[in-house]
C-alpha cells in the first residue's frame, strides 16, 4: 500500500505523469528496444546517449539497486527486509521528484512499472513468488542502467 500511495503521490507531485509520448526519432537500434511492462511506450535513448537523472534522485535509485544486487535472499525474512528497503526508498524517491522535461517523462516509462514490481514483491506471499519477482527487480535495474545515468 505504501508504494502505491507513493506512486500516486509522485504522479501528482510531478504533474499528471508522463505526457503521451510523441513518436521519438528512432534508428534501427532503437526500434528493437523492448517495451515497458504496460506495452504502451518503449524506452528510448537521448540521441543515442543515456538520460541524466538528477543526483538527488539517483541516490535513492542507487540505494535500491545496491539493496537488490547485494541481498542474500534465501528466506521470507530476508525478502521482507529487502521489501521494506525498496518501499522506503521508493517513497523517498517519489516524494523528492526534482526532474522536469523529457528526461523526467522517459524516467516515468521505467519507474511506473518498477514501482508496480516493488508493490508486487511486497504483496508476494511465498518464497517462490518473491524469488521470481526478485529476478525481475534485478532485470529492472539492468534495464535502468541501459537508459539512465
Amino acid at each position: 500500500f505504501l508504494a502505491l500511495t507513493g506512486t500516486v503521490g509522485w504522479l501528482l507531485s510531478c504533474g499528471s505523469g508522463p505526457a503521451p509520448a510523441a513518436d521519438p526519432p528512432q534508428d534501427a537500434h532503437q526500434q528493437e528496444e523492448s517495451q515497458t511492462e504496460s506495452g504502451d511506450h518503449a524506452l528510448y535513448l537521448n540521441e543515442g546517449k543515456r538520460w541524466l537523472v538528477d543526483s538527488g534522485m539517483m541516490v535513492y535509485l542507487r540505494t535500491m539497486e545496491s539493496a537488490v544486487l547485494n541481498s542474500n535472499v534465501q528466506d521470507m525474512a530476508a525478502y521482507e527486509v529487502l521489501s521494506e528497503t525498496l518501499q522506503r526508498e521508493s517513497d523517498l524517491l517519489t516524494s523528492n521528484c526534482t526532474m522536469k522535461g523529457e528526461a523526467h517523462d522517459v524516467l516515468h516509462l521505467w519507474l511506473v512499472p518498477y514501482l508496480d514490481l516493488v508493490q508486487a514483491f511486497a504483496d508476494a506471499e511465498t518464497v517462490e513468488e518473491r524469488s521470481s519477482l526478485y529476478t525481475q527487480l534485478r532485470d529492472a535495474f539492468a534495464r535502468f542502467n541501459e537508459y539512465f545515468e
